[in-house]
């Protein structure tokens, strides 16, 4: 049975307690927030990466595109260069096609801006 004087041996047992859980429940969301932080910067990363190869293969393909469009046109131009740059262009699009670095570009940095936002 408790008597009297167990009651404030109680109550500060329960504070104890909650003190504890409260700390627990601040450290959980400190590392829960570094989480955060350190996820947005691997999503930032990403976004950068593909905004980067987005345009790597799409300078080049546009550049390459025009010269073999000029270059189609002038007598002294070997056959095969002209080629040679039409194949390079239409290889990067479709390799651009495929890869969809802007779209994914675009979906990390969304996800970045998301985590930010929290």
């Amino acid at each position: 049975m408790c008597s009297m004087n167990d009651a404030p041996k109680m109550e500060s047992s329960r504070q104890d307690r909650a003190t504890s859980i409260s700390d627990a429940c601040l450290d959980e969301l400190g590392r829960l927030e570094s989480e955060v932080i350190e996820v947005g910067k691997k999503y930032k990363w990403w976004h950068d990466l593909y905004e980067g190869l987005h345009y790597a293969m799409g300078v080049p393909a546009t550049i390459f595109a025009a010269v073999a469009g000029v270059t189609a046109f002038a007598q002294h131009v070997p056959h095969w260069v002209v080629g040679g740059l039409a194949a390079s262009a239409a290889a990067l699009v479709a390799v651009q096609t495929f890869v969809r670095p802007d779209n994914k570009a675009r979906f990390n940095r969304q996800q970045q801006l998301s985590l930010e936002a929290t």
